[in-house]
């Protein structure tokens, strides 16, 4: 049972039930659905293989969540939305997983080069970029506070419209919220949100982000109980701070390793190159 659990939800669709009775009979335990990751699942490819003619990607993205809840019986704790994941299938996912503890919400991009076979161009990537902030920033502020156990969120990026509301929705819902994943620019007004919304949380990574030094000690003033903080290779303040080393004494576990003052390196991975890019092109911040 603990090797169906990882061998990727397509394999455990599609090919391990055709392999005999009794593992086909395996894969309806609802012990192999609980950790539900999408992210890996490239849906252009997976429907030339089983979609049905003339069914919408959106049909098609819905009927694995369909499948997945019922061999889960609705009890998976952990989601990692497909890349391109669209309006109505997060609006499914809201409905019918209501125990989620984690979700993940297209940081797979983050990481788009290692994605074995499944090669995608630079233009496939920028467009699927740009549909994930879209749906973060119209279609996901309404659906978070349907998780009420939700623990830990991942975001690909923060998304500058709705940023606020999210972490608005979480404070309000989700009272076990302890861990927030995401990079992107974190300005004045993103800090404030961080510091008051989430004055509980516990784990916060924001690595490869833009955060100037004062967004930095807004953060660590307003959250005290933090344990983990992972500002590694940021632009906005410089890792050997002694106003900032100080003010995070308290952090068990405080990563700044990288970060600069000023900081564009091309050659980095794509999610640091696009956001610094982004930071320094559009934000009035002072660093």
């Amino acid at each position: 049972m603990v090797v169906f659990e990882r061998v990727g939800l397509e394999s455990l669709l599609f090919d391990v039930p055709l392999v005999c009775k009794s593992w086909y009979k395996a894969t309806h335990n609802p012990q192999c659905w609980t950790n539900l990751d999408f992210s890996t699942i490239l849906f252009k490819s997976a429907m030339l293989r089983f979609s049905q003619p003339m069914m919408k990607p959106s049909d098609f993205m819905i009927n694995f969540f369909k499948i997945a809840v019922n061999r889960s019986c609705r009890s998976a704790t952990q989601l990692a939305l497909p890349v391109g994941c669209t309006p109505e299938a997060l609006r499914y996912v809201s409905q019918e997983f209501p125990n989620l503890r984690v979700l993940d919400v297209g940081t797979e991009l983050w990481d788009y080069g290692n994605w074995d076979e499944k090669i995608l161009d630079r233009v496939d990537v920028n467009l699927l970029h740009l549909k994930c902030v879209e749906l973060l920033n119209r279609d996901f502020p309404k659906f978070i506070a349907k998780w009420k156990y939700l623990e830990h969120l991942s975001l690909l990026s923060i998304p500058r419209d709705s940023f606020k509301e999210i972490l608005r929705q979480i404070s309000l819902s989700c009272k076990n919220f302890s861990g927030l994943s995401t990079t992107g620019t974190v300005g004045t007004e993103e800090a404030l949100a961080i510091a008051t919304s989430l004055q509980k949380i516990r784990y916060l990574k924001l690595s490869g982000s833009f955060l100037p030094k004062n967004s930095l000690k807004v953060i660590l003033e307003g959250c005290k109980n933090l344990v983990l903080l992972d500002a590694r290779n940021c632009c906005g303040f410089e890792e050997d701070d002694e106003d900032i080393l100080k003010m995070a004494s308290h952090i068990k576990t405080f990563f700044f390793e990288g970060s600069k003052s000023f900081f564009f390196d091309p050659s980095k991975s794509y999610y640091i190159d696009h956001f610094l890019y982004q930071a320094m092109i559009n934000s009035p911040f002072d660093v």
